[in-house]
Formats: structure tokens, C-alpha cells, sequence
């Protein structure tokens, strides 16, 4: 498969000139929460009742209407109903959870994935949550939205769940399932349910006949999953941010099993919030994981105090900590992680969010977020304040996606016991950017886990369309290529998921262009 595809990059792209990245003019984010009417609260009606408590706030952010712009769903714990903002294309949304069938209340939804999972067009919801939450599926119908767990086998899946992803494990065209479950409590049995297998009309836990659940027969600490082929042998494979050591990764064999990496390769001590993304452009999948930087260097209760870790994909699924060498391990308590390229310059940046709000190590009570900005030679500088991005709440799931159609990539932030902040991007005058979304008809109707690979000049930026998760969370299920100061590309290979190639020659910079699978008409179904 590797060889087959480096032809068709060949083939595809053509040398063009180099793209003028410059410096760019002044740029910075906006807090535009209250003006585009994008409030939230993440809030306990008691408050914390323990520390699993401390740890939930997500959002999704996804079409659900099919207009093209980008709408969100954000739990608000136990004390207000799930907020539903569409997006009215005009900077603004509005609140339709009522309308759309979602007004849910008195639950402790924590988490929210947006995927098509039923084929049909439209972007279903998964919920995780705690306190007998569990894992919930809510099936979107043309815009209405009917709850579906019961029918799709997860009705029994009620312990606590915290972050969702989803991929074709088995190239069936139905995308399957990832799910987190952190338990600290003592003396809790071995937990299951975080590989389910989508038979088209129903989940199959499938933990045990993938050989996963060998990995979960002691403590489980996972966080944040993602089904992406790491080691690009066509196959999706299972990426796994833990708490307390116990990140971990596997293999997909092909066969319907699965085998896990050699742990010892991943030394985050305390992995929450994780993405993917090629961070240096040679083509592979990079691992960014977040976690605890202490800078008063005190450990507490099995907390590490050394950071971040960015695993360097060299090929094949062979991780490398670069984390020291890069400069981004001082990021405090992180939670939600995303690579973006914020500034247009071809480079993918890292963004994530931070706090814990422990009384007796008040560290971490009011950490900031941070900003990575590549300098486009494997290293990053942070800039969050510098830039605008000024949150110091207790950060927990974020989207980074392009609300109001400019061309650059904006930020949702969900804050634990604190109100959401939607800052606004406002790019470098004179830089551009590409948004792709793809559709195709019959199967995984939203292309999940194609690969898209821009040239411009000597450079090739490689993107996969993803479905969660960033800790709680997911970003919309598009790519998006920073251009410099051209106002083309040279060319755009998009790799659908089944193999087949499609190349689009000079494509302009633009908010968002919706290529449709040329061998399988893309039709909405109900």
C-alpha cells in the first residue's frame, strides 16, 4: 500500500514554486463568546462530589444541518440542559437544542462526538458522561435527533465514559467506535467497552475478541482515543492517552486483532488530552499528548511534573520523544490538545488547555492555556498570551475549527465549573488558507480516515480526516492547509479511505471546498 500511494503522489503533483510564508502582519484571537451568542456552563448542581467530578467539559462541533457551516453541542453537566448552538452563518448561532430533539437535562453528559455512524448522511451524536451515564447514542434524522443506545446494544454500557472517537477498524464502510473510561476507585473490575464494532444496525464490544483487553484487566485510566492508521498499512489503529504511565497504543493486524505497542515507548506520566497530526511535514502521523507540568517540580498523589510529550512518527509506527528538543512540555495541567495551523504558514501549531483545581496545590488553579507556534524546524514557540488567548479557567474539551468561513481556524474552549469561550481567529493579512470537506455515497459518508497531501512549492502537508477526539471533544471531520501569501496550491491529492485517488490540479485558497467521491454520488438518505 505505501508504494502504491507514493506513486500516485508522483503522479499527482507537479513541482510548483515555493510559497511565501513571510512573516505576516499582525494577528491574534478575539474573544467573541457573548457577541456570537456561544455561551456555555459546565457546572455539578452540588458541586464536586469527588475527583472524577473535577475532570468533564467537552464539546462537539460538527455540521448537524447540512448547511456547510459549523454548528456545536456542549454538555453542561447535571445542572443545565445540553446546549445546542446552530450556526447561522453569520457569526452568530443560535440555541435549538428544543427544536432538534436534544433538550436533555439532569443528566451528567461530559462528552460529545459528531459522526455519521448510521450511513445516512447526517451527523449523529455519541454523549459520554458519568454517574451511570454512561456511553449514549443519539441518531440524527434529517436535523431531529432520537436517542438510539438501547437499540444499538450500548444500553449497558453505564460506567462512567469520558472521551469518544470514531474509524473504520475493519473496512466494512461503518465507523466503529473508541471510548475512554478512567476509574480510579479502589477494588473496580476490569473494564470494557472502549473498542465497539458498528455491525450497520448495532455496537459489538469487541474488547475482548480484538486482544485489547489484556491492556485494561487492572486499573483503567484512559482518556482520549483516536482510530487513525498510525503506522500506514491501510488498516486503522487504536491510540490510547492514559493517566498514571499508562498511555498505550495498537496495532491493527488485519485480522480482526489487535497488538499493543511496546509501552516503554510512551513516557508521558500522566496522558489526558492528545491529537494527531504531521507536526514536520515528511508524511507521517505525529502524537501530541498532554499532561502535567509542574513548575514548583512538587509531585502530588502519583502526579508527574515533566510535561507534555510529542511522539515524532519515523515511519512504520515508530514513535519518538521529541518533546524536549520541540519546547512544548511547559503546559501545566493539560487537558484538550489540537494541532492547527493557526497562523497560515504550512506549519501545524498545538494548541491545548490546562487546570485542576486542587486546594492544597493551588498551582493549578488558574493555569493558562497554551499556544505552540511552529517555527516550521521542529520547534515551537508558546504565544497563547501574546496572542490574545488569555483563559485561565479550568480548561477541559476544546474545537478548533473555522466558525465563521474566513479561512483560518478558531477555538471553542469548555471549562470545568466555569462558562465556554468562543475565540475568534484573526490570521495574518496576506495569508490564506484551504478548508476541504469530503462527502461519498453508500459508506462512511463523511470520507473518515482519508488522507489529503497539499503541495505547494517543495512542501507536501499531509492531513487525515479524523472523528475525535482532543479529550472530551471532537472538531469538525474537515482538513485545512495553511497556504502563506499564495493565493493557489500547486495541486491536491485526496486518498479516500478504500485507496482510490482523486487529484484536484491548483486548487484556490478558500473557506471550505466540498469535493464529492467522483465514483460514488454522494445523496443524503433517511
Amino acid at each position: 500500500m505505501r508504494y502504491a500511494r507514493l506513486a500516485a503522489i508522483l503522479i499527482c503533483l507537479a513541482p510548483g514554486t515555493a510559497p511565501g510564508a513571510g512573516q505576516g502582519g499582525s494577528w491574534g484571537f478575539v474573544d467573541v463568546t457573548t457577541a456570537a451568542g456561544a455561551s456555555s456552563q459546565f457546572r455539578f448542581q452540588f458541586g464536586y462530589a469527588e475527583t472524577r467530578d473535577m475532570m468533564p467539559a467537552g464539546v462537539a462541533a460538527g455540521d448537524i444541518d447540512n448547511d456547510g457551516d459549523i454548528d456545536l453541542i456542549i454538555p453542561q453537566g447535571d445542572y443545565l440542559p445540553l446546549r445546542v448552538l446552530r450556526n447561522l452563518g453569520n457569526g452568530s448561532f443560535q440555541s435549538v437544542a428544543a427544536q432538534v430533539g436534544l433538550n436533555l437535562s439532569a443528566d451528567v453528559a461530559a462528552g460529545a462526538l459528531l459522526a455519521d455512524l448510521d450511513n445516512n448522511g447526517h451527523l449523529d451524536l455519541v454523549l459520554t458522561g458519568l454517574r451511570g451515564f454512561g456511553t449514549r447514542l443519539y441518531l440524527n434524522q434529517s436535523g431531529q435527533y432520537t436517542e438510539a443506545t438501547a437499540a444499538w446494544g450500548l444500553s449497558g454500557s453505564t460506567i462512567d465514559a469520558y472521551s469518544a472517537a470514531a474509524g473504520d477498524i475493519d473496512h466494512d464502510g461503518w465507523l466503529d467506535l473508541a471510548v475512554s473510561h478512567w476509574d480510579n476507585r479502589t477494588g473496580a473490575a476490569p473494564t470494557s467497552g472502549h473498542l465497539w464494532r458498528n455491525s450497520g444496525s448495532g455496537f459489538i464490544d469487541i474488547d475482548v475478541s480484538s486482544g485489547i483487553s489484556v491492556a485494561y484487566a487492572g486499573p483503567d485510566y484512559s482518556f482520549s482515543p483516536h482510530l487513525i492508521d498510525f503506522d500506514d498499512d491501510g488498516d486503522v489503529d487504536l491510540l490510547m492517552a492514559s493517566d498514571f504511565g499508562t498511555t498505550k497504543a495498537f496495532r491493527n493486524l488485519g485480522n480482526g486483532q489487535f497488538q499493543m505497542l511496546d509501552p516503554l515507548l510512551f513516557d508521558d506520566e500522566n496522558g489526558m488530552g492528545a491529537d494527531v497530526g504531521d507536526y514536520d511535514n515528511d508524511g507521517d502521523l505525529d502524537w501530541f499528548v498532554s499532561s502535567i507540568y509542574d513548575p514548583a517540580g512538587v509531585p502530588v498523589a502519583g502526579q508527574g511534573i515533566t510535561g507534555n510529550r510529542l511522539y515524532r512518527n519515523d515511519g512504520n509506527g515508530v514513535f519518538v520523544d521529541v518533546s524536549a528538543a520541540a519546547g512544548v512540555r511547559q503546559g501545566y495541567w493539560g487537558w484538550g490538545s489540537c494541532f492547527a495551523d493557526f497562523n497560515q504558514d504550512g506549519w501545524l501549531d498545538i494548541f491545548h488547555v490546562n487546570g485542576m483545581p486542587f486546594g492544597n496545590h493551588p498551582v493549578f488553579n488558574a493555569d493558562p492555556s497554551r499556544l505552540f507556534i511552529s517555527q516550521g524546524d521542529g520547534t515551537f514557540v508558546e504565544q497563547a498570551l501574546a496572542l490574545g488567548i488569555n483563559d485561565t479557567a479550568q480548561g477541559r474539551g476544546i474545537a478548533c475549527f473555522d466558525y465563521d468561513r474566513d479561512g483560518d481556524i478558531d477555538i471553542y474552549i469548555a471549562n470545568n465549573e466555569g462558562n465556554g469561550r468562543l475565540y475568534r481567529n484573526d490570521a495574518p493579512a496576506g495569508r490564506h488558507g484551504l478548508g476541504v470537506r469530503l462527502r461519498t455515497g453508500g459508506a462512511n459518508t463523511q470520507a473518515v480516515g482519508a488522507r489529503l497531501r497539499l503541495r505547494l512549492g517543495g512542501q507536501t502537508q499531509t492531513r487525515v480526516l479524523i472523528a475525535g477526539s482532543h479529550f472530551q471533544s471532537s472538531s469538525p471531520t474537515e482538513a485545512h492547509f495553511g497556504l502563506g501569501t499564495a493565493s493557489r496550491a500547486d495541486a491536491l491529492e485526496i486518498e479516500w479511505p478504500d485507496g482510490r485517488t482523486t487529484c484536484i490540479a491548483e486548487p484556490d485558497a478558500q473557506p471550505l471546498l466540498t469535493v464529492d467521491d467522483p465514483d460514488r454520488v454522494f445523496a443524503t438518505r433517511d
